[in-house]
């Protein structure tokens, strides 16, 4: 998963470069070698190889006395869940998530609103052919349900001039006129039901560079999206190819559903407790937001898993609370972690709104250092992980059915980690996009692009 040796029995998974969505995949390749699975809290509560060993191994034993000897071949993949059944048939509208389902029932009493409005900013060290681009990109739009089919009600496929709306060309613009570039692709309003769900411009710069903006609404994807989809193009490009599927979105998204929810009630409305957590004394003047401030750093994530020895996110989730606690009126903290839901192998392959934000509950009473904190939140984020495909209205029906207090949604960290791209071989940079609107009063975006880059918030 890290792709670098050696590694010791006592060496830290975090501090050799591993992060949250790495984690993840060691933990379930782990499972994966042992037929079994294992639950994800577990690579967050022992980062190394010697801890974990001995947690799996406890965990085995008490499950059914299973010792090393008995582990299945590598090449068995019975641990990992076969979601053949679960897709759907061909030309059927896609049933609708609960993701899908919240955003549009939020988006629906503020239809101007752009604050699910979601983009990228690629920039490609040399020229692009803008054409060729478009039709790739409606190509593979029209592999994913969420590209490529209208979320009116009854759904219905979208041609795929109306799925994608592509702009291609003009005049050279400079390096300070790309902030207007992006605003103007992401920032009209989508139309969900007719389209375009989708929106590209490639334009050319005047240093050399080409700019690419894709822009879509959130009930059409997530962070992630934008890498599955910039790699599934260049791929087209390159040789031809389109992405061969395991499962559709809709597919994917039953079957989470469908999967055991009973432990995953459990843990949350335990999370939940029976007190309300503490609230922020702020005031807003209205729907838009009253400022936008943008740090940076003065370290990097590799500085940070190799003296802290936690995830970026993890830190940022401490940093937050951090700053939250100067305005809350206790020191029982709950801020809304927006975590990844890709919680299968098939799902990496998918374009769709595959997040959630979970709640993650700190206790500041004990005037802890950062570094403290930051291990605590490691821990709590962790264990919420084996929880994340719980949705969140599900959590606040159930909090409301139990009489617990209800998620105030106040505080919000949403954490991104901007990968290298490449397009036809040629390098690309990307930039996330700020649309300019809040979901939470108080939102921190942490983004990293790269072990070696301080990161910004």
């Amino acid at each position: 998963v890290l792709a670098t040796e050696p590694i010791g029995i006592d060496d830290d998974f975090f501090a050799l470069g591993g992060d949250s969505l790495a984690a993840l995949e060691m933990i379930v390749a782990v499972g994966e070698r042992l037929g079994r699975t294992l639950g994800e809290d577990l690579a967050f509560t022992n980062p190394t190889p010697r801890g974990l060993a001995e947690a799996i191994e406890l965990l085995v034993a008490d499950v059914d006395g299973l010792t090393g000897d008995a582990a299945v071949d590598p090449s068995d993949r019975s641990g990992v869940a076969d979601l053949s059944a679960y897709r759907s048939e061909p030309d059927t509208p896609p049933t609708r998530s609960d993701g899908e389902l919240a955003i549009l029932h939020e988006q629906a009493d503020r239809v101007d609103q752009v604050m699910y409005n979601t983009a990228r900013l690629y920039l490609v060290d040399g020229p692009v052919d803008g054409e060729r681009f478009a039709r790739a990109v409606r190509d593979v739009a029209a592999c994913h349900q969420p590209l490529s089919w209208s979320f009116a009600n009854p759904r219905r496929p979208l041609a795929l001039d109306q799925a994608v709306d592509c702009s291609i060309g003009g005049d050279p613009i400079g390096a300070g006129q790309l902030d207007d570039l992006v605003s103007s692709v992401q920032r009209p309003p989508f139309d969900l039901e007719n389209g375009p769900l989708l929106r590209v411009v490639v334009r050319p710069v005047d240093d050399g560079r080409t700019a690419v903006v894709l822009a879509f609404h959130h009930a059409s994807g997530d962070g992630g999206s934008f890498d599955v989809l910039w790699r599934q193009v260049d791929r087209r490009l390159s040789d031809g190819r389109l992405p061969e599927l395991g499962v559709d979105y809709a597919g994917l998204t039953r079957w989470q559903r469908d999967r055991d929810t009973g432990s995953h009630r459990a843990y949350w409305l335990d999370q939940a407790g029976t007190e309300a957590p503490a609230s922020l004394a702020m005031a807003s003047s209205g729907s838009d937001p009253d400022g936008y401030i943008s740090r940076t750093s003065p370290i990097t994530p590799d500085h940070l898993r190799s003296t802290v020895r936690a995830t970026p996110a993890a830190v940022g989730l401490a940093a937050a609370a951090a700053v939250v606690d100067a305005y809350a009126d206790g020191r029982d903290i709950e801020i809304g972690l927006v975590t990844s839901t890709r919680d299968h192998p098939a799902a990496d392959d998918l374009v769709g709104y595959l997040v959630n934000t979970v709640p993650v509950r700190l206790d500041l009473s004990v005037e802890p250092s950062l570094g403290r904190l930051t291990t605590t939140a490691n821990g709590s984020f962790g264990a919420a992980l084996a929880h994340r495909s719980y949705p969140r209205a599900r959590m606040q029906a159930d909090r409301r059915q139990a009489g617990r207090p209800i998620l105030a949604g106040e505080v919000m960290v949403a954490y991104e980690e901007v990968v290298d791209l490449g397009l036809d071989g040629t390098t690309v940079r990307q930039e996330v996009a700020w649309n300019g609107a809040s979901v939470a009063p108080l939102t921190f975006f942490v983004v990293v692009c790269g072990p070696c880059t301080p990161a910004r918030m």
